[in-house]
This record gives structure tokens, sequence and C-alpha cells, in this order.
């Protein structure tokens, strides 16, 4: 993807590849975030933050406590959501691309979606 985004193409990959890319960063990330300084900035008070793929029924969802941050793929209920398909939602997960830049949707609180990308960046 990063050589067809600097050779200025349309970065493609298949929807499953892109599904187990974006599980595996947020995995990892939820792993790595009380050793990280910006992940450990990723608290709240409740929030919930959901990335949706469009049209189907997968999600990530993320929430936000006092001590961090839990991943899950359940939930309901969000402050916000991002939906696109698989590879824009990776693009942007992986800041390859930024939201206005990308075929997505911010539905909810646009703040909560910027919190995020600000300090979910590995080090």
């Amino acid at each position: 993807m990063d050589l067809e985004l600097a050779a200025q193409k349309v970065p493609l990959a298949e929807d499953a590849i892109a599904i187990d890319a974006i599980d595996e960063y947020l995995s990892n990330i939820e792993k790595v975030a009380r050793h990280s300084p910006d992940l450990s900035l990723l608290r709240g008070h409740g929030e919930r933050l959901a990335f949706r793929v469009g049209g189907v029924d997968t999600l990530w969802s993320i929430a936000f406590g006092k001590d961090g941050f839990s991943v899950s793929s359940t939930g309901a209920k969000f402050d916000a959501e991002l939906v696109g398909s698989p590879v824009d939602l990776l693009l942007i997960i992986l800041r390859r691309r930024g939201i206005e830049n990308g075929n997505v949707e911010v539905i909810g609180d646009r703040r909560l979606v910027d919190f995020w990308l600000t300090h979910s960046a590995f080090d």
C-alpha cells in the first residue's frame, strides 16, 4: 500500500486482508498502550468509538476509560463512528490517508475520532 501511495496510485487489497490488518493493528496497540507515552493519553470517561465496515456487520469498538482504552468487536451505541471500506479504514487508522482524503463517513463526535488518530500512532 505504501508503494502504491508513493506512486500516487489507489491502494488495493482484498477486504479480508485489510480486515486482518486492522485486527492485528488494534490488537497490538492495545497491548503496548501502557508502555507508550502517546498511547497512554487514550483515556476517557466511557466514550465509545467504532470503526465500521460499511454495509456489513464488521466493526471494532474502542471504549475509553479512566485507566486507558480497550478494543472489542461488540457494541451498539457509540459516540463516534468512522465508516468505510476495509481498505479506506486501514489507510486512515494507519495514518496513510487523512479523513478528508478518504472515502469514509464520520458519524457523531468528530473530535473523538481525531483524538484517537492523534494519539494512536506507534512510537
